[in-house]
């Protein structure tokens, strides 16, 4: 009886290894499995890997996925029934619980996992270089477009004293602003005039979108426990270069306004104007579109205001046409009022011009030259009535290079939550997805399961041991975090 109890128990725990293998292997299964199940239309159109969860009542259920595993496990863990009994096969077992200990969802920690994964879609695309290239292109454009403001102040000043003009004499010799070059001044909100700006008007898309719902407007469902910071996915000199790549991937992924008279609108698109929408977020294209060409229209305004202020010729004909305006104060401050309010006039217009060459496929540089100057001081009351456009340059931006300048003027989290909005709608339009949610797309979970199996002698009561398979999607290659 001695022999043959430690031959039992070397066998028990020969066993014992064994089952914690063949256990190991089927919860690593399990998790491939589950994770396997990723929704092809995000994938195919974004990217985007990620596995659908049911949410019930604002709470996320995985009543689907713990079906999943019990039949695999069934299949993988139950041997076929021997003429004796099923329970003298030594490695059957049965899998009691599926359990979802920690979980990350696309849409968690205010964007911030949907940025990680955009950036990593893009990472193996573009070089250090590249990206730095991109910024530094348009890294003038949150200061430009503060800068509104002075050039409306220029603007204000001269037009102040132009109809307060006195001689030395303290006689009014006051001038009509109209009768100036000052009164030609393209406002911001004349550029908004879509019908000024684009040649063909007609062919804009005018398609709207309800907001109420969209994940940007609503309660997000969230995810459990998982508060662990985000790792950037590219990192130079300890500088986070996500944000970057999170621009480059709007780019590749959403569409803006395009100079083709004979487009068609895209059917499977909530919105035309996707690039657009992530600038501004409102719910019609032409509102959307509108916006983005107020902004282009301010820096384009204030980048060339900044040239005429360096072009020596350019400054002396407004200085000359500003001394026969306000000679006869025998005050220089006013001639300098006026002269500044002339040259935001000028540079107005060719922000006019800028803007139309880039609605219509041309590229227009950053900062102009004499050379790549268009508009003519004595003609700059013409050009809102007829329909000029500036000269390209090949060393300028074009309209979509604008625009992901103008991304970097909005924070990753609104970025995130409008590309949110627009893929959610976009995939919504496909058939048999209409209830699809971006908050219910898990990217990253900890599942613990636990088995039961039978003692090695038939007859003894169940064992029950713990039995955890981790999968953080993204670690060591994982194939979720691309």
């Amino acid at each position: 009886m001695f022999l043959v109890a430690i031959i039992v128990t070397f066998f028990g725990m020969a066993r014992e290894y064994q089952m914690q293998s063949i256990l190991q292997m089927n919860s690593d299964v399990i998790t491939e499995s589950i994770f396997a199940d990723y929704e092809r239309p995000l994938w195919k159109d974004y990217h985007i890997l990620g596995a659908r969860v049911d949410c019930i009542e604002g709470e996320i259920d995985f009543k689907e996925q713990e079906i999943a595993a019990q039949s695999y496990s069934r299949a993988a863990l139950h041997p076929i029934p021997t003429f004796i009994s099923d329970a003298w096969s030594l490695y059957c077992a049965s899998l009691k619980n599926t359990d979802f200990v920690h979980y990350r969802l696309l849409t968690d920690q205010e964007g911030q996992v949907f940025t990680r994964m955009a950036a990593g879609v893009m990472a193996r695309k573009y070089g250090v270089e590249e990206l730095w290239s991109v910024e530094e292109k348009t890294k003038e454009f949150p200061e430009l477009l503060k800068g509104c403001e002075e050039g409306e102040t220029y603007y204000q000043k001269a037009c102040e004293v132009l109809e307060n003009l006195t001689n030395e004499k303290g006689e009014d010799v006051s001038v009509s602003v109209e009768d100036t070059p000052v009164g030609d001044r393209v406002s911001c909100e004349e550029a908004g005039f879509l019908g000024l700006v684009v040649e063909n008007p007609q062919t804009l898309s005018y398609k709207a979108v309800e907001l109420e719902n969209a994940p940007s407007h609503r309660q997000y469902a969230v995810g459990k426990s998982l508060t662990s910071a985000i790792e950037p996915v590219y990192e130079v000199d300890n500088q986070c270069l996500d944000s970057l790549l999170m621009r480059l991937y709007c780019k590749e992924h959403f569409q803006g306004y395009e100079y083709d008279s004979t487009m068609e609108t895209d059917q499977n698109q909530i919105l035309d104007y996707e690039l657009e929408y992530l600038i501004h977020g409102l719910d019609t294209d032409k509102e959307n579109l509108k916006g983005v060409v107020k902004e282009l229209f301010v820096i384009r305004e204030m980048a060339n205001y900044g040239y005429l202020q360096t072009d020596t010729a350019k400054m002396a004909q407004a200085y000359g046409i500003a001394t026969t305006l306000g000679a006869a104060s025998g005050n220089p401050l006013v001639v300098e009022a006026i002269k500044q309010g002339i040259l935001i006039a000028w540079a107005s217009a060719e922000a006019l011009l800028d803007v139309r060459g880039l609605l219509a496929g041309k590229k227009i540089p950053m900062w102009k030259t004499s050379d790549t100057w268009t508009s003519d001081l004595s003609c700059i009351g013409q050009y809102k009535t007829s329909f000029v456009t500036a000269k390209e340059s090949e060393m300028g931006l074009t309209y979509e290079q604008y625009l992901v300048g103008l991304l970097y003027t909005k924070s990753d989290k609104v970025i995130s939550e409008r590309a949110l909005d627009l893929i959610e709608g976009n995939i919504r339009l496909q058939e048999g997805y209409e209830e699809f949610c971006v908050d219910h797309i898990m990217v990253e979970a900890q599942i613990q399961y636990t088995y039961e199996y039978p003692g090695i002698l038939s007859g003894l009561s169940l064992r029950e041991t713990d039995h955890s398979g981790k999968k953080v999607i993204g670690n060591q290659g994982y194939f979720y975090m691309q």
